[in-house]
């Protein structure tokens, strides 16, 4: 009976959906709620942003980030200095949906001009790399994807990386 009752209101749930998604506010919390909502304010205003968007994972916020640009048949770049869960997700997941990764041997900002073509969306780094713990010349990368009119997005999930990628921001001023 219980699975019932959730059944028939997932089912109101579900045929009303249209209707309350029309409504600005918290209307269900996988959606947004409140908490979220203060805390993404709250980073936004940090970093100098217009908004952000929290996940539940540095994978899923790549995911979001790279899938919003990118579609079949696309291309970004990468630096091959990633954590392996990042570098298999490049690899392997975004493949199976037809988005192609070029990675760069070390992170040269020539190698990633080298690699740009019609199809290059973006080019990702890591402010950190890893394993290795190299920090990219971020002025010259960001100067390379400017020239190309392709974003610079980047990882920094740490809080010690977030003066590093301050560079970044002025070069797209």
């Amino acid at each position: 009976m219980l699975v019932t009752c959730l059944s028939d209101i997932n089912i109101i749930k579900s045929n009303q959906a249209h209707e309350l998604l029309k409504e600005f506010g918290n209307i269900y919390t996988r959606i947004m709620n409140p908490t979220t909502d203060v805390f993404e304010k709250r980073i936004a205003a940090l970093e100098g942003g217009v908004a952000a968007l929290a996940t539940s994972s540095g994978q899923a916020s790549q995911f979001i980030a790279l899938t919003n640009i990118l579609g079949a048949g696309d291309n970004f770049i990468s630096t091959s200095y990633l954590y392996g869960g990042t570098y298999n997700q490049f690899k392997i997941q975004f493949k199976r949906i037809g988005i192609d990764v070029k990675f760069v041997d070390g992170d040269d900002p020539g190698e990633f001009e080298r690699l740009i073509d019609d199809k290059t969306k973006a080019i990702y780094l890591e402010t950190i790399g890893n394993p290795g713990f190299n920090i990219p010349d971020f002025d010259a990368i960001a100067r390379v994807a400017g020239n190309n009119n392709i974003p610079l997005i980047t990882e920094h999930v740490d809080d010690i990386k977030t003066d590093l990628t301050r560079a970044i921001k002025k070069t797209f001023a």
